[in-house]
């Protein structure tokens, strides 16, 4: 078997097997298959440095929230992400459940977390949003992307790990924040 990523990351031939589960920008690749081959639907914290936990426990999730020199944060614009996997291959491929619900942020140390959620893969972004911190915006590195976002969009690390935990628990979104969509507040890519 070829060891080269196929062109399409949806492509199913055999050759992409052993190719590495996440594309260029550390994404999970997806992909279908024989039902039969694969596990049943599980949670999953992935980082841009790298780090995949499956199944992770709320204390391993409380401590990315509550450690600011976590192994998940060693580099500048490193992300988590929450997602629903199934995997086959003792987690060596990975494909994401498109229609469920995922929890991605950021820390950045003078501000605060950065959330996004998004009700399914590709669907409309949202993002905590406190009026009373204004709209200015600031730089925020996130993987190779440099995004503008608003500076109200920010949460502490109580709030964050109160976030973080009703995904876990509900996989929807905290009621403790406002949640607003991410064209209404403008955030966007500058690459």
């Amino acid at each position: 078997m070829s060891s080269s990523l196929p062109a399409d990351p949806f492509d199913d031939s055999d050759d992409f097997d052993d190719a590495d589960p996440f594309d260029e920008n550390h994404t999970p690749r997806t992909l279908d298959r024989d039902e039969s081959e694969w596990s049943e639907p599980t949670l999953q914290c992935s980082s841009f440095s790298g780090g995949r936990t499956l199944n992770p426990s709320l204390d391993f999730l409380k401590s990315i929230v509550s450690e600011q020199q976590h192994p998940y944060w060693r580099y500048e614009g490193a992300w988590v992400a929450l997602m629903i996997v199934q995997f086959k291959d003792t987690g060596k491929v990975i494909r994401v459940f498109r229609e469920a619900p995922s929890l991605s942020f950021v820390f950045k140390e003078e501000h605060g977390f950065y959330f996004d959620y998004r009700e399914r893969v590709g669907g409309d972004q949202f993002s905590p949003y406190d009026r009373n911190q204004g709209r200015r915006k600031i730089d925020q590195p996130i993987d190779i992307d440099l995004w503008r976002v608003p500076v109200g969009c920010y949460v502490n690390h109580q709030v964050a790990w109160k976030i973080v935990e009703e995904y876990y628990v509900s996989k929807q979104r905290a009621s403790l924040v406002e949640w607003v969509n991410h064209q209404k507040l403008k955030i966007h890519h500058t690459y």
